[in-house]
């Protein structure tokens, strides 16, 4: 069963390592934290946790949500909200990864996660391995998932106003150049109508050119 656990600075260094060393492979952010953090997630739930004497299963699903709904045992609802919390940075990472299906990638991703972990649990006796788990990390996924396009419309509807007032900028931009070259034009064909009627003057005043023979 997934808990809560302070992760030692080893491990932790390990996941920043590991995560810095992606992001420089991939020249992309969220590949490094995904590693990072699921580095973390497996310290906590799998390396960490004291072992028992004995593997165990718990097959019975929901048990753990109706133990706490009708019977009153907080413990266990701290224990169901953690694992849907554990899960939520993973539904969150994975939609930034890939193109399209982002929900399913996101849900089968932690549906992986959760299988190993669960599987490693019961393996090397350190944890209750439980459907609940595998069911509280799925409604995680779908809660990053949903945090994701709440981020990425925001982040959409700031760029679209900052194109939107980029255009703007040009369009004014244009609207100034235009009418300071009209003005400049204008300008131009005044002094050129000024200089020809000064130079029609002077030929006037001057009378016609005789040349004796």
């Amino acid at each position: 069963m997934p808990s809560v656990r302070i992760v030692t600075p080893l491990w932790f260094a390990v996941a920043v390592i590991a995560g810095i060393a992606l992001i420089v492979w991939r020249k992309k952010l969220s590949p490094g934290l995904l590693a990072a953090y699921v580095i973390l997630v497996l310290a906590s739930t799998v390396i960490l946790r004291a072992r028992t004497s004995a593997p165990r299963l718990m097959l019975q699903l929901f048990w753990s949500y109706k133990a706490w709904i009708f019977g009153n045992k907080t413990s266990l609802m701290y224990e169901d909200v953690a694992n849907i919390l554990m899960t939520v940075p993973v539904g969150y990472l994975v939609p930034w990864l890939v193109r399209k299906f982002r929900l399913f990638w996101a849900m089968l991703s932690v549906l992986v996660l959760e299988a190993v972990i669960e599987s490693l649990q019961y393996l090397l006796c350190c944890g209750v391995c439980e459907l609940d788990d595998v069911f509280s990390g799925l409604i995680g996924a779908v809660l990053g998932y949903l945090l994701y396009l709440a981020v990425s419309r925001g982040l959409g509807c700031i760029r679209d106003s900052w194109e939107k007032r980029g255009r703007r900028r040009k369009r004014r931009k244009r609207k100034i150049a235009k009418h300071w070259s009209g003005m400049l034009h204008t300008l131009c064909m005044v002094l050129e109508t000024i200089r020809a009627h000064i130079i029609g003057l002077s030929v006037s005043k001057s009378g016609p050119l005789c040349v004796d023979i």
